[in-house]
């Protein structure tokens, strides 16, 4: 299973992790060896792997108590009566219990690439960092593997609002919690915590945690290959999956313009992230005209009235071309709403 090399003999004890990794795992066995493979080894020894199985029904837990019994790094937690709780309640979970200076994020269907937790450890302990960024290699479906990453960005410390700001000029904002690599003295500061019951929770956990680090670093090399998996919530084209995912970016725009209002920024940054908010939103939108359910429209519709939010959006917007967009999904649905209460003509008459 595990790599010959690495013995139980070769392993340090759980006393003092330097680095957390918490895993959520979840029907995830045709990647789950690769992924603990990948962790367990490391060239850096001193980590605790957080294995937080989310209710697996596909022998994913039998799995990681084979990895738990050859690796006495790694931990196996679950919900209570294995219930399937999602990403964001799995996530918080293990970052409760997790130890160590430094934490990470791992996906259980992606690989680590060799050499990455040493890597991102020298960085974060040279600069002080509250926060690393780093790129990563998007295996994709249906097209070439490629970089996150794309545009070249400054290598030095930074303050996270410099980040954020750089991040929305260039439009190259991912909201993938795995690409940071933190210290956990910072996260439990900020008082951060995944947002439970909904999708998307991590664009806003992104936005908060990258604007308020003090000092964040940027990593060019690759150290994370991300495996998309057709079978998650963001692969699933389902009417169900779609509607989950648009009541989750209502949530997230309430989220960012919290933030917007409550982190202290400049003018500059304040109106790039209310742009980004205006993105989130409009999103919503695209995901309704995908569905194919009445019922389930109407949901996003009710959801959409109830925020009044293509007027709310219409305040945060400033760019010409996000009015524009905004304009055309108020006049259309202000025609599927009132034409069909129009009497129709009777010539009759």
């Amino acid at each position: 299973m595990a790599d010959a090399n690495c013995t139980k003999a070769m392993i340090p004890s759980l006393t003092n992790p330097v680095v957390s990794i918490v895993v959520p795992v979840y029907n995830a066995t045709a990647y789950l060896e690769a992924c603990m493979n990948s962790l367990c080894t490391q060239d850096f020894a001193a980590i605790e792997i957080i294995a937080v199985d989310d209710g697996s029904t596909d022998g994913g837990a039998t799995l990681l108590a084979k990895w738990a019994k050859r690796d006495p790094r790694v931990k196996i937690l679950s919900h209570p009566q294995q219930a399937n709780r999602g990403v964001a309640a799995t996530r918080n979970l293990g970052l409760a219990y997790a130890r160590g200076e430094y934490l990470w994020f791992v996906d259980a269907d992606d690989r680590v690439r060799p050499s990455a937790i040493s890597h991102l450890l020298a960085l974060a302990k040279a600069s002080n960092a509250d926060v690393v960024a780093f790129n990563a290699e998007d295996g994709g479906v249906g097209t070439a593997p490629h970089r996150i990453y794309q545009q070249p960005k400054p290598t030095t410390k930074m303050t996270g609002e410099a980040w954020v700001a750089l991040s929305c000029r260039q439009k190259e904002f991912p909201h993938l919690v795995w690409l940071r690599f933190y210290l956990r003295t910072y996260l439990e500061a900020c008082g951060l915590r995944f947002h439970e019951g909904i999708v998307h929770e991590d664009i806003a956990w992104i936005t908060e945690g990258d604007l308020r680090a003090h000092r964040l670093v940027y990593s060019d090399a690759i150290l994370y290959d991300y495996a998309r998996n057709v079978r998650s919530i963001t692969g699933d084209e389902s009417d169900a999956s779609l509607l989950r995912r648009a009541e989750g970016l209502l949530v997230v725009v309430d989220q960012l313009r919290d933030i917007n209002q409550r982190v202290p920024m400049s003018v500059e940054t304040r109106t790039l992230l209310r742009a980004e908010l205006v993105g989130q939103g409009l999103q919503v939108d695209h995901l309704r005209q995908h569905i194919t359910d009445a019922g389930m429209r109407k949901r996003i519709d009710d959801g959409v009235k109830q925020k009044d939010l293509w007027r709310t959006l219409w305040k945060d917007a400033t760019r010409l071309t996000r009015k524009r967009q905004l304009a055309q999904v108020m006049l259309r649905e202000w025609f599927q709403h009132k034409a069909p209460s129009r009497r129709p003509c009777n010539p009759s008459q």
